[in-house]
């Protein structure tokens, strides 16, 4: 008998410890803008970065923006691919030598080391997400102003 109550002890904290891994389910699987890198790098443009290396993502790398109004990051190059994907607003890029205006929901694509920038357009607060296809941005190269922000 105190041997089956024993067991019956034991099975219980198993279980409790069994249900505290279930109450979270997030764990492994959810990277919030806390657990980001956050940098400001340009006139109203905050970046949070998270580089899939560091997060347990292997072949992909993010970035989601906060860009104010007339905001948007210098014009840039690295050796990745990257695409945005925005549901909301109006961006005008900057890529090579094209500049167009677009307005969501939409994907742009920007091939590899290809100069780019972009202004937010629009007259609310740009959240843009940027994938990159590999585990890392490689060297983000800053090459000028923004040359869509005029002052």
């Amino acid at each position: 008998m105190k041997y089956y109550i024993w067991s019956l002890v034991i099975l219980a904290c198993l279980s409790c410890n069994q249900a505290e891994k279930k109450a979270q389910p997030t764990q492994g699987y959810v990277t919030s803008l806390a657990d980001m890198k956050k940098i400001v790098v340009g006139d109203g443009e905050t970046v949070y970065q998270a580089e899939g290396k560091d997060h347990g993502i292997n072949s992909m790398s993010f970035v989601i923006t906060e860009t104010a109004p007339g905001g948007g990051p210098p014009l840039h190059v690295h050796p990745t691919e990257e695409a945005h994907v925005v549901l909301r607003g109006t961006v005008t890029y900057f890529i090579d030598d094209s500049i167009f205006t677009v307005t969501a929901p939409y994907i742009v694509n920007i091939p590899p080391n290809t100069p780019h920038t972009f202004m937010n357009s629009g007259d609310t607060v740009l959240n843009l997400v940027g994938v990159f296809g590999q585990d890392n941005y490689g060297p983000y190269k800053p090459i000028g102003k923004n040359p869509l922000i005029t002052e």
